[in-house]
């Protein structure tokens, strides 16, 4: 089980300096629709980053602000010569599935 997890800036940086590409759909409400998407994901962006970071539980986590794309495969795959990992026992312990 493996994350790839950049300091919660860094991922600010990137999705904000990613280019968004307009959608057909948005060019029906103009700019306007466009500045409240936008608004509405700014509003969201640190509940979705605590959201999807909450678990503490990985076999490989990876800094991306540490390793390029190449050495992210290679460090994964380095994980996976060792053998299977612990991660998924560990959270099926931690959170027993209800009778």
């Amino acid at each position: 089980f493996v994350t790839v997890k950049p300091p919660y800036e860094v991922l600010m940086e990137r999705v904000a300096n990613r280019p968004m590409a307009e959608h057909p759909e948005a060019a029906k409400d103009g700019n306007e629709g466009i500045r409240r998407a936008v608004e509405a994901l700014h509003r969201l962006r640190p509940w979705f980053y605590e959201s999807v970071y909450a678990n503490d539980c990985y076999d490989l986590e990876i800094d991306t602000t540490q390793h390029d794309p190449e050495s992210v495969c290679a460090l994964i795959e380095q994980r996976l010569a060792q053998g299977p990992g612990t991660a998924f026992d560990t959270l099926r312990e931690r959170y027993p599935k209800p009778l």
